[in-house]
């Protein structure tokens, strides 16, 4: 795993009324930031941008101060933010976006960050921003968004030039501006665009247009609307693509056939993406069996005035740092897994898929009533030695989520006898990561840990959830988190032959130990510092553990290079 570079810091956003006059001119406007403010860290500058979209949006975006690129940008937190999926449409930024139905008076963010050829731990102090601070390029003042104008095919869009695609050989599609078949009803105009498509044509058969103005998506122009007139009913696609490869897609399905509707594509999930060219697919079915004919019209970009609900997260769940000697996992990306038999069970009632959010592998499961995951035979966990279960939960609309675990007992099967279970019930925050660390102990009817075979999700309502990092672990390993809580500094991050570890507290002894757990150094230190030799070590990453003279022990990431 590419060590993360990491960034703290907390945006304090001051509710306005949205008035143009409030503005300020916000102190991030490709501001050079390094760790901690130090002048000499140069390796870990970055240019950094915050600044106001509209009333309820603002973006961060960074850049590198040197040759090399930055490859990743992570924001957590947001204070109940919908945060969007990383914008690399332009060369060498990172950008995501931040949207609220109203935005908070005050937002906590956390920021990590890395380049191509470095990895380390950077942090800047915590500091504050404006909610209406903007990046004008003179003057605080906003300019007002532009119109985006309605594709009416009478005064625009009747002389763009359309590409066609999806086609085997030529003349199996046609598109024309041409008369309204029904210009009564809801659409009384002349013209509409028309798309026809033959039986031998792919499926994704359509045509794209480079006539409309770039614009960025924002709560302003989010929610797009087309009126169709189908002779069939299929999915409608409407796709976006800009700079860098950025594309995305809703698909709608049309109710009417041979008769005027008016359908919705909302992207408010993609707010802050920049995008030049419009795709249509007028009829996407699931396999082409005949041809069609489809008409499209008035297409419009309006405001998203109703809270949007977020169906799917766009952030993958946080990165485990307990130490990996101390895990025992069913699956995370940090981790090495045991064998699960199964993620979903023959009697489980829910669809089960394998996706990944934000490049990260995750569980996704929907219409759940409950499901049954399995770790049978030769694959019984014994988790006597463990003392915690984590797992991370995101859920759009189930209110309560339940955990069951079961062991199987000495005989190793179920219903022998022997069985023991508890179930616990859990309120999970909807739209978000929870992160879950519960307590072994909370299970008070598991009365034997040993031959753990089954691990039962339920809820209700019955909907949709993502899960990921789901693991045993020995609760005398702490996050990573605590090193700024104890003081503890280590350096240099990545190292090469050495690195310093330095505590506030007396260090009583350090560990050192590989991603899977295998011990590759111990010493005893009663001191609060130590400079440990690493000459001997293969380059790579490792998990250093301090034991503290005050009890608490602190684990963290480092690379030898």
């Amino acid at each position: 795993m590419k060590k993360i570079t990491k960034l703290f810091l907390v945006l304090v956003a001051i509710a306005t009324s949205g008035s143009y006059a409030q503005a300020v001119e916000s102190a991030y406007c490709q501001t050079v930031v390094k760790h901690f403010n130090i002048a000499a860290e140069n390796a870990s500058a970055i240019k950094l941008t915050i600044s106001k979209i509209d009333a309820t949006s603002m973006y961060v975006e960074i850049e590198s101060n040197d040759a090399d690129p930055v490859d990743l940008l992570l924001v957590n937190g947001g204070s109940g933010a919908t945060i969007s999926a990383p914008d690399n449409s332009v060369s060498g930024k990172i950008k995501r976006t931040l949207t609220w139905t109203t935005a908070p008076a005050n937002v906590s963010i956390e920021l990590l960050w890395s380049k191509v050829s470095f990895g380390g731990n950077w942090m800047l102090n915590t500091f504050s921003v404006p909610f209406d601070a903007t990046c004008s390029g003179g003057g605080g003042t906003p300019q007002p968004e532009p119109t985006i104008p309605t594709i009416n095919f009478e005064t625009v869009g009747h002389d763009w030039t359309w590409t066609k695609f999806g086609f085997n050989v030529a003349n199996e599609t046609e598109y024309s501006v041409a008369a309204n078949p029904l210009n009564t009803g809801i659409n009384t105009s002349s013209n509409a665009g028309k798309y026809v498509v033959y039986p031998n044509s792919e499926t994704w058969a359509g045509l794209w247009s480079d006539g409309l103005t770039d614009f960025t998506f924002t709560s302003s122009n989010c929610i797009v609307k087309v009126m169709v007139y189908k002779s069939v009913i299929s999915d409608f696609d409407v796709k976006f693509e800009g700079a860098g490869g950025l594309n995305f897609e809703k698909k709608v399905v049309n109710t009417k056939i041979n008769e005027w509707e008016e359908l919705s594509f909302d992207f408010s999930d993609r707010i802050g993406s920049t995008v030049t060219r419009l795709v249509i697919i007028p009829d996407f079915p699931a396999t082409r069996t005949a041809g069609s004919v489809s008409y499209f019209d008035n297409i419009s970009f309006n405001s998203s005035s109703a809270p949007v609900v977020v169906t799917d997260p766009t952030t993958a769940a946080p990165t485990p740092t307990t130490a990996a000697g101390s895990v025992i996992s069913l699956f995370s990306n940090a981790y090495t897994n045991v064998t699960v038999n199964t993620w979903r069970t023959d009697w489980s009632n829910a669809s089960y898929e394998a996706v990944q959010v934000a490049g990260n592998d995750t569980k996704k499961y929907t219409s759940l009533v409950f499901v049954g995951v399995e770790t049978v035979g030769a694959n019984l966990i014994d988790a006597t030695s463990m003392t915690h279960l984590h797992l991370d939960v995101w859920t759009p609309d189930m209110t309560t989520f339940k955990v069951k675990l079961v062991d199987f007992g000495a005989n190793a099967a179920w219903s022998g006898g022997d069985d023991v279970e508890h179930e616990l019930t859990l309120s999970p925050t909807l739209s978000t990561w929870n992160s879950y660390n519960i307590p072994l102990t909370d299970f008070t009817g598991l009365t034997s840990r040993a031959h753990i075979a089954q691990y039962i999700f339920s809820g209700a309502p019955t909907g949709k959830v993502f899960i990921d990092n789901v693991y045993f672990y020995n609760g005398t390993a702490t996050s990573t988190s605590n090193v700024k809580e104890n003081s503890v500094k280590i350096y240099p991050n990545p190292a090469q032959n050495s690195i310093t570890v330095n505590a506030t507290s007396e260090i009583s002894a350090i560990r050192i130990s590989n991603l899977v757990g295998q011990n590759i150094k111990n010493m005893t230190v009663n001191a609060v510092e130590r400079v440990i030799d690493l000459s001997n070590m293969s380059n790579g990453q490792y998990i250093i553990s301090l034991s503290l003279k005050n009890g608490q022990i602190v684990n963290q990431k480092f690379s030898k290079k």
